[in-house]
């Protein structure tokens, strides 16, 4: 094989693995794009991280950690609130079920799900059967 058709082979694969991968990535920046969650700025996402890691790490079940996000020149000002709800633990990985009520601009979200680490390692939003 010629090494100019071996890179051109190359070259067709790379296209048809992103073609491939596309579509998913456009789904879940469709899926987020109309939520609450999916206008924070890129600041206001670090702060709702923070305090997610904060209170999954610190909080008894049953707490409510209420927020506030700051308007910026990106996003509006939200607020809202997190309850853990319950948790389980199978070996090292700690996994918490989390209620969480957005606002923002006169709109109302509300989403429940799980977060997971392992050990001292980050939480990740996991998908677990209730």
């Amino acid at each position: 094989m010629s090494r100019r058709l071996a890179v051109n082979l190359r070259a067709c694969v790379c296209l048809a693995m992103c073609a491939v991968a596309w579509p998913a990535q456009a789904y879940f920046d469709h899926f987020l794009n109309n939520t609450i969650v999916g206008r924070l700025s890129r600041p206001q996402t670090e702060t709702l991280a923070a305090i997610y890691r904060t209170a999954l790490s610190e909080k008894d079940d049953g707490s409510t950690t209420p927020f506030q996000l700051e308007a910026d020149k990106d996003a509006k000002a939200a607020e809202g609130s997190m309850t853990l709800v319950k948790t389980t633990q199978k070996g090292d990985q700690r996994c918490r079920q989390v209620k969480s009520e957005f606002r923002q601009a006169g709109k109302t979200e509300k989403w429940t799900g799980w977060y997971c680490r392992k050990g001292d390692g980050d939480w990740r939003r996991t998908q677990m059967k209730e």
